[in-house]
């Protein structure tokens, strides 16, 4: 646990945490902003507003995000045990290269869509501090949770539970 906080923290100081100014993320039960961006297979588009009637994790993550490394295995067996629920997950990484998004992807074994947010746009919406960022959508489109920082595997599949 101590290593977990002292990831986090180490992760919100790279940021600048201290010195950002107060944030407006979206709150429970507001309509979820959308978020577009390119997919990590050709020609692929992830659209947050194309999945109405499903229940929606997003994951923003860096390669380089210890407590987005230390998830990413809880991520993967969570979207395993819950997909074919109508869960769905996405994971958008978080102003990297290129490239960055896939490969972080096959480390993991992660098998949902992954998509890169490149220019920043799509996190605008969900302003943090620091990654990883985790935004629980139900079916209806609406905000169930946002976090900021790390989130235990039971808790995840706690949000989980809430939106399927």
């Amino acid at each position: 646990m101590n290593s977990t906080i002292i990831r986090t923290l180490a992760t919100l100081a790279v940021l600048g945490a201290a010195t950002t100014p107060a944030l407006a993320a979206p709150h429970t039960g507001d309509v979820a902003p959308v978020i577009a961006i390119p997919g990590d297979k050709p020609g692929e588009k992830i659209d947050t507003s194309k999945l109405i009637g499903k229940a929606v994790y997003v994951n923003f993550f860096a390669s380089w995000c210890p407590p987005c490394n230390d998830e990413a295995p809880n991520v993967k067996a969570l979207y395993g045990k819950y997909k074919s629920r109508g869960f769905v997950a996405i994971g958008v990484d978080e102003a990297e290269e290129a490239g960055q998004a896939i490969a972080f992807a096959k480390k993991y074994g992660w098998t949902f869509p992954v998509g890169e947010d490149s220019d920043g746009k799509a996190m605008n919406d969900y302003p943090s501090p620091g990654l990883p960022i985790h935004i629980f959508i139900d079916r209806k489109g609406k905000i169930s949770l946002v976090r900021f920082g790390i989130m235990e595997k039971s808790e995840v599949e706690d949000q989980i539970k809430k939106i399927i």
